[in-house]
């Protein structure tokens, strides 16, 4: 265990994929001891999504796997089986809190419940994530991630500043898992206000996160529109061009559309180049009618430059501009070098890698990376020795392949 700041609370994890043990994974990094539950032989759905060094699979070397599952130990234990529930009892008993991410009927078929776990331990904080809440017409739908972004209304929105029919263009989805990792943080953050609660007066509760709502409740503020208004705020429409070329790829943040204060700082860090002193560009009205013939003399100056030499010109000019960065320039930038955001870990089966570490820094109990993610079932022994179980027990579960 570490001295991180939730040092000494126990997290019991059976999770799936990325939102539940993205959430957990937020928690162990804060020091939490989290106990991951996961089907023997096979383990989370995650192992065997990707990505793989060599784009060889392998459920030990799955990029998703490792990155959401450091800190962790992992313990295999089929809950489908009826005889795995003392073993499963005894780990809700020794918990401070439960997260589990699996479709609400398939926990009611297994019998597991808020108020079955809470009469074997009543300070027991219960997390359910699932797509649409454990309530309501929609709660037993099943939802992929794609399902999850515009049924929460952000898929709507994009690709945001570059559609030519705001009605009948199709929209997109942003790329990844943002819609799970989105739910991930809600529900570590829920978890800390049930943990506080819990302190102060002692008792438990149930905590249910619906990632459609995780995802309505940050996006732009057309959803607040419409109920201020009943206006429906369509995407978007292209304007002048947001993402410009220059010497090595894309910069965003110069062009034609800012306000008059931009626009001045805009033409001083371009050194006031003759044709900016036209009087039809000095307000914004006109520059956006313009912004045909303005925004092509922009870029063709911007293209003597590279994005690092733009970026410098553009903050020294006091304006709100940035590079458009490939995953190559990220792991370059001198900034998240210096906070020593990307970490390298070691794994003995995967290898040597960096990944993105955490986002946050404490002046005490600063959060850290203890350790790898595990093996399938790694600490599966040493969980139950803890759990007070026999030699005879264990070999019995093992024989049963429960464990």
């Amino acid at each position: 265990m570490s001295d991180g700041i939730l040092d000494g609370v126990r997290i019991v994890e059976w999770g799936e994929f990325v939102s539940g043990p993205w959430t957990s994974r937020l928690l162990a990094d804060m020091g939490a001891d989290v106990i991951k539950i996961e089907q023997p032989r096979l383990g989370d759905s995650a192992r065997r999504a990707g990505p793989f060094p060599g784009d060889i699979p392998d459920p030990e070397k799955s990029g998703l796997f490792l990155y959401l599952n450091w800190n962790k130990r992992s313990m295999s234990l089929d809950l489908n089986r009826p005889e795995s529930r003392a073993v499963f009892d005894k780990l809700v008993l020794t918990a401070d809190v439960f997260i589990e991410n699996h479709p609400p009927s398939y926990l009611r078929d297994l019998g597991i419940s808020y108020e079955s776990l809470q009469r074997i331990n009543p300070e027991l904080l219960m997390v359910s994530l699932s797509p649409f809440g454990q309530t309501g017409p929609h709660s037993d739908y099943a939802a992929s991630e794609l399902i999850l972004f515009h049924a929460g209304g952000i898929g709507y929105e994009t690709p945001i500043g570059e559609v030519t029919d705001r009605v009948h263009q199709q929209p997109l989805k942003g790329p990844g898992y943002q819609s799970y990792f989105m739910a991930g943080w809600v529900a570590a953050l829920s978890t800390f206000v049930g943990l506080f609660h819990k302190q102060v007066n002692g008792v438990g509760q149930y905590i249910d996160i619906s990632e459609q709502e995780a995802i309505a409740s940050t996006q732009r503020p057309n959803v607040t529109r419409y109920s201020y208004a009943e206006e429906v705020y369509h995407r978007e429409a292209a304007g002048g061009a947001r993402f410009k070329p220059c010497k090595d790829g894309y910069f965003a943040g110069f062009g034609a559309l800012g306000n008059d204060g931009m626009w001045q700082k805009l033409c001083a860090v371009m050194g006031n180049p003759e044709w900016t002193k036209n009087q039809s560009y000095d307000n914004q009205a006109s520059r956006r009618e313009k912004a045909g013939e303005i925004d092509p003399k922009i870029a063709e100056w911007m293209m003597d430059y590279t994005k690092a030499e733009l970026f410098e010109m553009g903050q020294q000019g006091g304006l709100s501009c940035f590079p458009v960065n490939t995953v190559e320039d990220v792991y370059a930038t001198e900034q998240y070098r210096y906070r020593g955001f990307f970490q390298e870990i070691e794994h003995p089966i995967a290898g040597s890698y960096a990944y993105p570490g955490i986002p946050f820094h404490f002046s005490s109990n600063q959060p850290s990376i203890r350790v790898r993610a595990p093996f399938l079932g790694e600490h599966t022994l040493e969980i139950l020795g803890e759990l007070g179980l026999s030699e005879q027990e264990i070999k019995a579960l093992q024989s049963a392949e429960i464990i």
